[in-house]
């Protein structure tokens, strides 16, 4: 009679153990995406990483308890098994009590196996889910690069590594010449055309370890790390004129734009604001320039990067290539863009 007790109140006490964790886990997977979906969204690289490790740790605590319970239900079978025997080979001890008992904690052993093994399914479906958002919260959805918040995390953890290590680490701000008229005169949905193709061609010079993203509005920026400042003016002189080169689509015409851009190149004992105001400052003068240049700033002086190209116009009702080889062929018409 002594075992019957110990047993049932082990089965009662596991049971406890395991409906409370459950309904933990349950509370979190159902209370953390909700209260979290909305920072997650906006929040800092950092606070994403964070979220990130939590439920990893979390998924791997819950693959940890499944097992345990697992083992714990492999004993109990095990146990039942050796009781179904010792009361086949002694039947007039009647233990068949004993055997009745452990059937049911192994039924519920079961019951709280798939319980557990549901919740997590659920919280890794959660995780993937949240992981997904996060990464989507960070891409520019118009270009497919990286957005403006993506930017300034990446500006700031490159500046404070080549801080740390006295590397080198250069800014190069591009922005889409008369883009404004461009937009009037053709509407969005044709900007946001150019402005895709045109974030194409700013990955054809880079390596693997540059960085390229949307800084806002027809504005674009570059991070080069472990480059001279004389090999970032030389890619930024690259990337203006593989831009001015590439003839856009859209609607069954074809446009040809160019873009201004600065360079700055990080300075000991420079903070990030300055270095970032340098970079502004040297594409301000390139548009003042006449735009369709590139102008660094060397930390003390302002000056051209290149001399200005001959400056493109825009070219419509030029069928394309492909798409419009059926539609009617129309006389280019050149349109002004110095607005």
């Amino acid at each position: 009679m002594g075992l019957i007790l110990a047993t049932q109140f082990s089965a009662f006490l596991t049971g406890l153990i395991m409906g409370t964790c459950l309904l933990g886990l349950g509370i979190f997977i159902g209370f953390w995406p909700n209260r979290a979906g909305h920072p997650l969204t906006g929040g800092s690289r950092a606070e994403s990483n964070r979220t990130l490790e939590v439920l990893a740790h979390l998924c791997k605590w819950t693959d940890r308890f499944a097992t345990d319970v697992s083992q714990y239900r492999d004993t109990v079978d095990r146990f039942a098994a050796r009781c179904a025997e010792f009361d086949k080979e002694n039947p007039t001890l009647k233990n068949t009590s004993l055997t009745t008992l452990l059937t049911q904690v192994v039924e519920a052993n079961n019951s709280v196996q798939e319980r557990l093994e549901a919740a997590e399914s659920k919280l890794l479906n959660h995780s993937h889910e949240i992981a997904a958002s996060m990464e989507a919260a960070r891409i520019d959805p118009v270009t497919g690069l990286p957005n403006r918040r993506s930017c300034d995390d990446e500006l700031q953890e490159r500046f404070d590594s080549a801080s740390r290590f006295d590397s080198a680490l250069s800014i190069l701000l591009f922005d889409i010449d008369h883009f404004k008229s461009f937009n009037d005169a053709y509407g969005h949905l044709a900007g946001d055309a150019i402005l895709r193709q045109v974030a194409g061609r700013f990955k054809l010079p880079l390596s693997a370890t540059d960085f390229v993203g949307r800084f806002g509005g027809e504005e674009f920026v570059i991070l080069l790390s472990d480059h001279g400042h004389n090999t970032a003016t030389a890619i930024a002189r690259e990337v203006c004129e593989a831009v001015a080169e590439t003839s856009l689509h859209y609607d069954k015409q074809a446009f040809t734009v160019t873009i201004s851009g600065g360079v700055s190149s990080r300075r000991p004992d420079e903070s990030l604001a300055d270095l970032l105001k340098r970079a502004d400052a040297a594409l301000y003068a390139a548009k003042d320039a006449g735009r369709n240049c590139t102008w660094q700033h060397n930390g003390d002086n302002l000056t051209p990067a290149a001399s200005p190209a001959t400056r493109l116009s825009v070219i419509s009702s030029v069928p394309t290539p492909v798409p419009c080889l059926d539609a009617p062929i129309e006389q280019p018409m050149e349109m002004a863009v110095n607005s």
